[in-house]
């Protein structure tokens, strides 16, 4: 299924192009990847409505990925340089390099952000787990 291909190049993101030791991108694609490529000019493009999607507010373009960008408020536990990307049914994945966390989520919900809570909840208990409660705080 979906999850079995998206959690191996998530994988390769945190690993900054690496996967089960075969180089798959360079390092410095990985890391325009997850780079915010909007200007603060431009604001917070993104994909969906930040105001009507909470899941992706306080996050920007990438490379075909959306980035955390700091110093903004944000709705989803993370840190500096995580990034993600949500489907139509609010399947979700998302990378933390800094912390070495890969998560997928999988739902059939379709709807203006209904996996949202769920999607926070999941984050939550990630960070939580890992001893990093640092990474609950929304307004960084």
């Amino acid at each position: 299924g979906v999850q079995t291909c998206a959690l191996p190049i998530c994988q390769m993101l945190v690993n900054g192009g690496t996967l089960d030791g075969v180089r798959v991108l360079k390092a410095e694609t990985v890391k325009a990847m997850l780079s915010r490529q909007t200007t603060p000019e431009q604001g917070m493009t993104y994909w969906y409505d930040p105001e009507r999607y909470q899941s992706v507010k306080g996050y920007a373009w990438g490379y075909a990925i959306g980035v955390r960008v700091d110093g903004v408020p944000h709705q989803m536990p993370g840190s500096t340089g995580d990034a993600g990307w949500a489907g139509f049914t609010n399947t979700w994945f998302f990378v933390d390099p800094k912390n070495e966390i890969v998560g997928v989520a999988m739902s059939q919900l379709v709807g203006t952000d209904p996996g949202a809570p769920v999607l926070k909840t999941l984050r939550e208990g990630i960070y939580l787990a890992l001893g990093k409660p640092e990474a609950l705080k929304l307004d960084k």
